[in-house]
Formats: structure tokens, sequence, C-alpha cells
């Protein structure tokens, strides 16, 4: 089994460093923010369906992960992160108790709140969803706030949380004598781990396809994609250098290009709406101030 890991990993990095080197020789000179990242997605799902394949058969596979989720979550508590009194920590539970409605998977889907100034949200296994304070500040209406939190669920529901988990334990042969061990390797690993393209591509349609089927304005994906772009135009100082068409920036980096997501989303929504004008969604503007959800407190001028 290592040895066929072995040849799959190394044909895998081959096939990756031909197609940058190739990509790089052409010299293509694209238009201003130009970038290969949709390329590099397409690539990556064959690819991610072998990994997925092969995370079945692991030694950890026997895991579950709803009562690793609930290691993870008392290693939270006990640090006392996001107090469960906090107002903030009680809204965004709210917000996702009334998400959970539409996933599959049997887990008590759990927010945590860290006192971090830089918008950040990420997934942990068992239904264990984690939120700085940051974000809040920087999204501008419920329904935006929520497309994150969907797309979060979508790590989750989609099973990359506890692959990627049990990825690094069986190529480290980490050997945990108790769930809080383990629960402490998988928040350590998860904070600094960043998904693939492919599978940030899966969460952003997981979380689309999500506020469709609630009553929230669907154009809260790609507002909330925009938002996190404004934040990150702000804090990098080098603009010409960030446009520039980069091949080594785009293969290796995790996350697509905000620019790309937000225009994709925004131009779903948009087609969305014109099959279906007559029915009105929720943006949630004032909800999000007054940290009283749309399930709570509905206000009438919030129907777009």
């Amino acid at each position: 089994m290592s040895r066929l890991r072995l040849f799959l990993l190394i044909s895998i990095l081959s096939i990756g460093g031909v197609l940058v080197a190739f990509l790089y020789l052409q010299k293509i000179q694209p238009p201003v923010n130009a970038t290969l990242a949709p390329a590099f997605e397409r690539v990556g799902k064959p690819i991610k369906a072998i990994d997925h394949t092969l995370s079945k058969v692991l030694s950890i596979s026997d895991l579950d992960e709803a009562v690793y989720g609930k290691a993870i979550a008392a290693n939270y508590e006990n640090r006392h992160y996001g107090a469960k009194d906090s107002i903030k920590v009680l809204y965004l539970n709210r917000l996702v108790d009334s998400l959970e409605v539409y996933t599959r998977k049997d887990f008590d889907y759990q927010v945590f709140l860290l006192n971090y100034s830089i918008p950040n949200a990420f997934a942990l296994p068992g239904g264990i969803i984690v939120v700085t304070d940051g974000l809040l500040e920087i999204m501008n209406s419920e329904s935006q706030l929520v497309s994150v939190l969907a797309h979060e669920i979508g790590h989750i529901e989609k099973g990359h949380c506890l692959d990627a988990v049990k990825y690094e334990l069986a190529l480290k042969k980490i050997k945990a004598k108790s769930l809080g061990k383990l629960a402490d390797f998988a928040n350590a690993f998860l904070v600094r781990h960043s998904y693939s393209k492919t599978q940030e591509n899966e969460a952003d349609e997981y979380a689309f396809t999500l506020m469709l089927l609630t009553e929230y304005n669907p154009r809260g994906v790609g507002e909330a994609f925009g938002q996190l772009e404004q934040y990150l135009n702000k804090s990098q100082s080098n603009q010409n250098k960030k446009d520039q068409l980069n091949v080594f920036r785009d293969y290796f980096s995790s996350h697509p290009p905000l620019s790309i997501r937000k225009a994709k989303f925004m131009g779903r929504a948009e087609v969305w709406r014109y099959k279906n004008a007559a029915t009105p969604r929720y943006n949630g503007v004032k909800n999000l101030k007054e940290l009283s959800s749309f399930y709570e407190v509905k206000h009438e001028d919030e129907w777009k």
C-alpha cells in the first residue's frame, strides 16, 4: 500500500510540475487580473478523487467522526474560546442551527468564536466551525455571514476535514492514546492546513446551493467574497505585483482568487434572480448589526 501511495504521489507531482513548466515556458501574457486557478481546479478533481478513495482504506478509517468532533469541541470549551453565553456565539450558533436542517451528516454542528482581528473561518471534523471576530466585523449582512458558514459546513459535509486529518495521522504514524490528544492534533494541523482549489470550489458550490434552499439572498455568497477581497486589497502593499500572472502562485496557492469567486457567484445569483424575479429574498443588514437572526426578527425592509 505504501509503494502505491508513493507512486501516485510522485505521479501527481510530476504531472503538476510538467504543467507548470509548460505554461511558464510559453511566456503567456494575459490581461491584468488573469489567473490559471480555474484550470488547476479541473486538474485537481481526478487527483482529489484518488485521494478520497485512498483515505477510506487507511488504518484510522474506523474513527468515529462524531465522537472526534465532540472531543475537539470539549478542547475548545476547556480553553474558553468563545464562551457559550456570549451574544455573538449564541447568534452564530442560531444561524448554524437553522442551516443544520439541510445537512446529511448526523452531527451536532457547533460554532466557536476566536478573539482575532483577521477575518477567517475554518472547519474541523465532526461539525465544528471556528469563526474570528474579524470576519464578523467585515461582513455587511446576515446573508453574507450565512454564506460563509454554509461554505464551512460544505467542507465538513464533503469530508474534506477528516480526510486531511486521516492523511496526516497516517503519514506521521501518530499513535495518540486518547481522543483528547487526537483533538489537539486536529486543531493544530487544520488551523495551518489549507484546502485545495478543488475542495474550495466544492465548498463554494455547496454554499450557493444551500443558500438557494433558504430564504436568504443568494447574492450573499458573491458579496462575502467581495468583502474579503476588499479587506485583502487594503492589507496588501504591492497591488501591481498581485495583479500579474504568476503560474507558481496559482498552482500552489490553495484558494482560488477572491475576484474570480466573487464574479462567478454574483453572476450565478443574477441568473437565479432573472429566473425568479417574483421571489423575495432576505439580506439581514440590521440582523447582523443587532445580532438577532432572521429566524427571530424579520425586518420588512430587508426583503429584496
